[in-house]
């Protein structure tokens, strides 16, 4: 992300990106693509419940800014895909819910024809909606940051060249080159080297008038690797850096008209890719990520965390080459410890990894042909809970599969050492969510711990802290299927995860049959 109030002109810092937020611009979803494009952005990326939050406020406090906008994402190929080919989350707390013609809800992306694109809505609290792609919003853009090109040709005379791959060609070629000198130099990152291939060379059968000479470093004085001229260069020749740059030049005066010549190069990974960490929080990266990962790695990590805790490891991006660029997931410390994961191609932001012990093994290699963006994972030791309660994200949850109300629901949670749960950061809610589905419980509904009981309006903790209001925690389930939660006034004062809602805040009469879902504080 762009940050430290660094952000270019119209872009402003919202939730840890540089955003323009085009209200005043009614465009279709091609459109708005166009538009970020032309102030250095791209559509908003928003792949993290926080960041929903985030956005969602910042315009809600602000009414120039109320409109619907268009976001990265659209539907190919049978998958929510964003348009660096990752798969957009699906369920809560993301999507809307909406009220079907039976009167039932349902919830987001809906399946009509040509409702391909996605938007955040003010209709519908600015939750995730599918949307016909000519519909006119705002454009919502997020500032593109400077990157590093991943392959390089360059067929002017001389530059500075950072690239994963490339090639340099003579001036003109393949067409006779002029009168020139020319330097180039190229440059990757620090844990690399540069592996040159002389394809073709064609030039005057004299030295001093002209030649190619080819560096190991950035200077003319550098370790020279090579030096050609004439017309009986043998190639292909392959020249390797010890380093991560090369410095490149052509000399031609006077006889000119030959062939020239075609260097091309990649870049080789020299990298330390064996690593140590003994802490409770930490993340990983693959080499050169967000670049893309070099060729023939062979990577490990080992994570070592406090006595007594397992390791929860989460998937911030991941792409690499599928089935030939491997991530492996192991249960203790070494590469003979039992597989948990194997992971290739594209996995969801999100998906989690919980060891059993305090240790956790990654490995990575990639073979020696296409290379993608990599990976990022972060990961976090946590206690592990007394029974009868279950670690669900960061939370130890008991889960009480009865009928009960708000009150008898909060008894039960004290004669198991708990009390109700309180929800207040917006991945514990995307985590419980993902657990109902996985487990096959997405049907039930649970007591919150909180209420509007004292004071009308005002919703707290057990604890008197308040309950956060909003998107993405509360859904749009009033008497208007658009209307957002809380809506019953004085005849709705508890709080309920509502299967019916997908698992959104519901305010509900306290007397309402349904389980209980107990936490303790770690």
């Amino acid at each position: 992300s762009v940050l430290g109030s660094c952000c270019s002109n119209p872009f402003v810092e919202v939730a840890e990106k540089c955003l323009f937020f085009g209200a005043s611009l009614s465009l279709d979803y091609q459109s708005s693509i166009q538009t970020c494009s032309l102030i250095n952005g791209q559509l908003v990326k928003i792949d993290q419940p926080q960041q929903l939050r985030d956005i969602t406020q910042y315009i809600q406090n602000d009414q120039t800014l109320y409109s619907s906008y268009w976001i990265d994402g659209s539907y190919l190929s049978d998958d929510w895909l964003y348009s660096d080919g990752e798969i957009i989350p699906l369920g809560t707390p993301f999507w809307a819910t909406f009220m079907k013609d039976n009167q039932e809800y349902g919830q987001q992306p809906v399946d009509l024809p040509g409702a391909n694109c996605l938007a955040i809505r003010k209709e519908v609290s600015y939750f995730f909606t599918s949307n016909i792609c000519e519909e006119l919003y705002s454009p919502l853009c997020e500032e593109i940051e400077a990157t590093t090109s991943v392959s390089v040709s360059s067929t002017t005379c001389g530059g500075s060249l950072t690239g994963l791959i490339g090639e340099i060609t003579s001036p003109n070629y393949p067409g006779s080159y002029p009168e020139c000198d020319c330097v180039w130099t190229i440059t990757w990152e620090d844990d690399s080297a540069i592996g040159l291939t002389l394809i073709y060379y064609d030039g005057y059968s004299q030295i001093e008038h002209n030649y190619l000479e080819i560096r190991d470093g950035l200077y003319a004085d550098s370790h020279l690797l090579g030096k050609y001229y004439g017309h009986d260069v043998v190639t292909p020749i392959n020249l390797f850096t010890s380093g991560q740059h090369a410095w490149v030049h052509f000399w031609a005066s006077g006889n000119v008209g030959y062939g020239g010549f075609n260097l091309t190069w990649t870049t080789e990974w020299r990298g330390t890719c064996h690593f140590e960490f003994y802490s409770q929080v930490g993340d990983i990266q693959s080499p050169w990520y967000p670049e893309m990962y070099p060729n023939k790695v062979d990577c490990s990590w080992l994570i070592t965390a406090d006595v007594e805790s397992v390791i929860y490891l989460t998937t911030i991006s991941f792409h690499t080459q599928k089935d030939a660029d491997i991530v492996q997931i192991r249960d203790g410390a070494d590469n003979n410890a039992s597989l948990i994961s194997q992971m290739s191609d594209f996995v969801e932001p999100g998906y989690e990894v919980v060891s059993t012990s305090n240790q956790l093994y990654i490995s990575f290699k990639s073979d020696g042909t296409i290379s993608e963006k990599g990976f990022a994972f972060k990961w976090a030791a946590k206690k592990t809970c007394q029974t009868p309660f279950l670690r669900v994200g960061r939370m130890c949850l008991n889960f009480i599969f009865n009928d009960l109300t708000f009150g008898q629901s909060g008894i039960s949670c004290q004669e198991e050492s708990g009390q109700l749960a309180a929800i207040t950061d917006s991945q514990d809610l995307r985590d419980l969510y993902m657990y109902l589905q996985n487990q096959g419980i997405g049907d039930t509904s649970f007591w919150l711990g909180g209420s509007d009981n004292h004071v009308e309006g005002l919703w707290k903790w057990k604890d008197d802290t308040l309950v956060p209001r909003g998107t993405p925690f509360w859904g749009t389930m009033g008497a208007a299927s658009d209307e957002q939660e809380p809506t019953g006034s004085n005849a709705e004062n508890c709080l309920l995860l509502d299967a019916e809602g997908f698992h959104y805040f519901r305010d509900a009469p306290c007397d309402t049959k349904a389980s209980a879902l107990c936490m303790y504080l770690i």
